[in-house]
């Protein structure tokens, strides 16, 4: 009997415990935490050589990368931007030194010699849609730098003028990211189902989904209800927003979000860090997140997680 009720005691000490409220102290440290964690993984992330080239190579004006299809009757890669390039280091520049069937792209990275990078992508076709002219459909490449390798695999569909499906992946030496969009339509009701993860070294330092109910309009669609989490190291966040009861024309709308939604931010063994809500922020013109402590304290999540506010906004908003 006794060793029943110990095992019960301890069970109950379990389930309090996970469920357990942080002090406001101990939410403080938490989120500096957070924001520590995701601050050295961005920090590593931008370090990685093979990042930095495909960063270059998309805001470089030469790059051909910058593909511009108005129509979406040409299924493969525009004869112009096809071609082995040469970054001349004279001008600045990439230059075409011969033809293709794909594109090609030689050029010096880091302060080293000759053509230490090599990108090639054989594959690339866009569609228009609704949320932007040039939305690919089909991307297949590949970059090097030294003993890095960077590979990109991703397909997309466009049904009604929007996206229906999209499957992406990204693999580096030690690293991979994935990305599922799903969408189906039944009149003017449907949902939409988004997954991605993002993993190192066999550690996944990102991950999360979210499935929704949407509506159709003409101009596209709108959300109904949100269920969505997100994992990001030791930290989850998980809730539901319920778009449909909210009033978007509300004098109050932080009162109207905040009452039909619910997000709760939680670290792995530690209990519950606090929630997050809509508030109002500087001189009480603009809306903001905020974490809401144990205490009724409220902090704005921008002031220690900069980058989990942009998702948030980026997603929500």
């Amino acid at each position: 009997m006794s060793f029943r009720i110990g095992v019960i005691f301890v069970i109950l000490i379990v389930l309090v415990g996970c469920n357990a409220r942080m002090s406001p102290a101990e939410a403080d440290r938490s989120m500096k935490m957070l924001n520590g964690n995701l601050s050295g993984f961005l920090t590593t992330a931008s370090e990685k050589p093979e990042l930095q080239a495909m960063y270059f190579l998309f805001r470089e004006s030469s790059s051909p990368l910058c593909l511009k299809q108005q129509s979406d009757t040409v299924p493969v890669l525009p004869e112009k931007k096809k071609g082995r390039f040469y970054w001349s280091a004279q001008r600045k520049q990439f230059e075409k030194h011969s033809p293709s069937d794909s594109i090609a792209l030689y050029f010096p990275f880091d302060g080293e010699n000759g053509d230490s990078v090599f990108f090639l992508m054989p594959d690339f076709d866009v569609r228009s849609c609704k949320s932007r002219p040039d939305f690919p459909v089909r991307a297949k490449a590949s970059l090097r730098v030294g003993e890095r390798v960077l590979s990109i695999d991703h397909a997309a569909a466009i049904e009604d003028n929007l996206p229906l499906t999209i499957d992406t992946e990204v693999k580096g030496n030690d690293y991979s990211a994935e990305f599922l969009l799903r969408r189906s339509k039944n009149g003017e009701n449907g949902d939409l189902v988004t997954d991605f993860s993002i993993q190192t070294k066999g550690f996944t330092v990102a991950s999360g989904e979210m499935n929704a109910t949407i509506g159709y309009s003409r101009t596209g669609y709108f959300f109904r209800f949100i269920q969505f989490s997100l994992a990001l190291m030791d930290h989850q966040i998980e809730g539901t927003i319920d778009y449909s009861k909210i009033d978007p024309t509300s004098s109050d709308y932080a009162s109207s979000f905040n009452a039909n939604s619910t997000i709760r931010i939680s670290e792995s063994g530690e209990g519950e860090v606090g929630t997050i809500v809509l508030g109002r922020s500087g001189e009480g013109e603009l809306l903001d997140f905020f974490v809401r402590y144990s205490d009724g304290q409220q902090v704005l999540l921008s002031q220690h997680v900069p980058l989990l506010k942009k998702v948030l906004d980026f997603k929500y908003d």
